[in-house]
């Protein structure tokens, strides 16, 4: 496959999903609220907060939630990710047709490789685990070799078990993965979470940078792209 080119928009504000807008938790919290939607002048209506960022949520108010799928369960609505809305966008072009359109210094990076991996549909929350073995071993790549990852996290319990199997676990507590926070606390917008989950690693990574971003797809799949920053 060969590699494109990520370009970042232009105008001002922290871009296309990174910046400003993004953070798990209580940054999350701080950083998306704001004022209420609010019309410009124009028609276009400007939503200024974010009401699914949870803000008041406390250990103990996690503890009292019921399962959601099983009576002993452990997968809440706590440790789930929310069904949101969102819009995130990427242009891919080479390097070339950036430069003859004037674009070369909005170049944040290289899409260098994806692949896919099939599992059994009701264990479709393990899929990135064989595509991102796949990945990394398509470009001779240890997991140490990757700067930051960005996991799509449908649960708390497949995200965590999915760091377990492929060795994350001390990236996670370097702060190497979703460091600003997953889809548990920014909410998984279906249909735009690929996008949000690559702008934001674009946008977080040093020159050079290596970056991957995994996602868990219905009916029982896993993909996962490399990513190389300017």
């Amino acid at each position: 496959m060969r590699p494109c080119l990520a370009l970042q928009p232009g105008g001002g504000g922290g871009g296309v999903g990174g910046g400003g807008g993004e953070g798990g938790g209580g940054q999350g919290g701080q950083a998306g609220q704001g004022g209420g939607g609010q019309d410009d002048g124009s028609g276009s209506t400007w939503v200024r907060h974010d009401d699914g960022i949870r803000t008041a949520v406390t250990p103990l108010s996690l503890a009292q939630l019921k399962p959601a799928f099983v009576a002993h369960g452990s997968c809440t609505a706590g440790n789930s990710s929310q069904m949101s809305d969102g819009a995130a966008a990427l242009l891919l072009a080479r390097r070339s047709t950036a430069r003859q359109l004037g674009l070369e210094q909005r170049i944040l990076g290289r899409f260098i490789s994806a692949t896919t991996a099939g599992c059994a549909p009701d264990e479709m929350g393990i899929g990135p685990i064989a595509a991102v073995q796949a990945l990394l071993a398509r470009h001779r790549l240890a997991a140490a070799d990757v700067a930051r990852w960005e996991m799509n996290e449908a649960f708390a319990s497949q995200a965590v078990y999915c760091l377990r199997q492929l060795g994350l676990e001390h990236a996670w507590a370097a702060g190497r993965v979703n460091p600003h926070g997953g889809a548990i606390a920014l909410g998984h917008a279906l249909g735009a979470t690929g996008a949000r989950l690559a702008c934001t690693l674009l946008h977080a990574l040093e020159p050079h940078q290596l970056g991957v971003v995994t996602m868990c797809v219905g009916t029982g799949m896993g993909m996962a792209g490399l990513f190389a920053a300017e």
